[in-house]
């Protein structure tokens, strides 16, 4: 989801301001404009206008977003700015207008600050083709009480302790394919080591994942041949999330007015993801036709919401979709976020650069990409079980990352 994440809320106060509160007694209410009342002391909020950063020039900002080339390397652009205008800054590129934080106490804050009903992040391209194409916003995209009416539903469905154990099954059977895959591959280079993009790999790691919890079926995404209706499912992910980029800046409306390639390229990709819902639909229907109750197996979040008939189809169609997309953007990035992790600790201790697994490019164009040149099962690693050379890493008999005491914060974590 390219750029949604804790920083980027609509308003939120500094630090120093919300601890000015508790001696100026000003009060907020659960909305996101603060409500100002004078102390005894006649001290007053300081104005949204006061937060420092870039957000007088919406269009000169996205210029020069863009000559930075921006997508790309937002979180250096980020960085500097944390580190010139401190750690909550507001920006405008383009059409949108931002607040940013850095430091987990402030979202946390903010976040206590939300009340019952949060106003949640509009990501315009998205409600765009759902306005189109006259569908249903999911748990992602609604706000107010529809969107609580939902999310409690799915609260019990998707992330109560009872319904996580039966996930672990369906996880660990990919993660176990995923792992054998690996090792089949080191076998058959003949070298003891297969070299890869390995950001390709976690990305179809994350949508097979993924697409067993919610959909209750196996895309074949762990097999050296893939299903063409799967290739298509996955080429309008990565479509979807490349097309998303440019109307992050630039108003979804213009470029449907001009008939822009982002915008018709983002209308073929959702049209394919909910077709593969779609898909999935009828044959849970079918199933359940020829179902003679035997089957103990979990079937899905999909299915199971089907079954419990508390939301219309075209409201579990768009939620699962949504969960669909943040399920897979998150998991795949924050793996390769920490493979570069992984891959940097190491690198400080051989005194080499650390190679992305192509995470970066891959979460900001929309598909996995770059040139990882990961190692997978050299022989030649020291006793550690990693070595770098030339710049890429090596590592023997090691599948994935070390996710232990990996502190790892994303731009992206979907709150829905």
């Amino acid at each position: 989801m390219a750029r949604w994440s804790m920083w980027r809320r609509r308003v939120t106060l500094p630090r120093s301001w919300m601890e000015e509160r508790a001696a100026s007694g000003v009060q907020y209410s659960s909305s996101s404009t603060p409500v100002i009342r004078h102390s005894e002391s006649g001290s007053t909020v300081k104005p949204f206008e006061e937060i420092p950063g870039l957000w007088k020039n919406g269009v000169v900002n996205l210029y020069n977003f863009w000559k930075l080339d921006g997508v790309r390397n937002m979180h250096h652009i980020m960085l500097k700015n944390f580190n010139t205008f401190g750690p909550i800054y507001r920006e405008k590129i383009g059409y949108y207008d931002s607040v940013n934080i850095i430091n987990p106490e402030d979202a946390a804050i903010l976040f206590k600050a939300e009340g019952h009903y949060p106003k949640r992040l509009k990501v315009e391209a998205w409600t765009s083709y759902r306005d189109y194409r006259n569908r249903k916003y999911g748990v992602l995209l609604k706000n107010g009480q529809e969107w609580k009416s939902n999310r409690v539903i799915l609260n019990k469905e998707v992330i109560s302790v009872k319904m996580l154990e039966n996930f672990v099954p369906l996880l660990d059977e990919v993660g176990q394919d995923f792992v054998g895959r690996v090792h089949k591959k080191i076998l058959r280079s003949g070298q003891n080591k297969w070299t890869t993009d390995l950001s390709q790999e976690l990305f179809k790691y994350a949508l097979e994942s993924v697409s067993s919890v919610l959909y209750g079926e196996r895309l074949g995404l762990m097999l050296d041949y893939i299903d063409p209706e799967a290739q298509h499912f996955i080429d309008c992910i990565t479509l979807m999330f490349k097309s998303t980029s440019p109307m992050l800046y630039i108003p979804p409306g213009l470029l449907k007015l001009v008939g822009a390639k982002a915008w018709r390229d983002h209308v073929e990709a959702w049209d394919g993801i909910f077709n593969q819902a779609d898909r999935c639909i009828q044959n849970i229907y079918r199933e359940l036709r020829h179902d003679s109750g035997s089957t103990k197996k979990y079937p899905g979040v999909l299915a199971s919401l089907l079954m419990l008939d508390k939301l219309s189809i075209e409201d579990i169609k768009a939620s699962v979709t949504e969960l669909m997309a943040g399920g897979v953007d998150t998991g795949y990035f924050a793996m390769c976020v920490a493979d570069f992790y992984n891959s940097a600790v190491d690198a400080v201790r051989t005194g080499q650069t650390p190679q992305p697994s192509g995470g970066a490019e891959g979460r900001s164009g929309g598909s996995p990409g770059g040139q990882s040149g990961r190692h997978v099962g050299d022989p030649e690693a020291d006793s550690s079980g990693q070595s770098c050379s030339e710049g890429n890493t090596e590592v023997k008999e090691t599948l994935m990352p070390d996710f232990t005491d990996v502190n790892v914060v994303t731009r992206s974590v979907t709150r829905f």
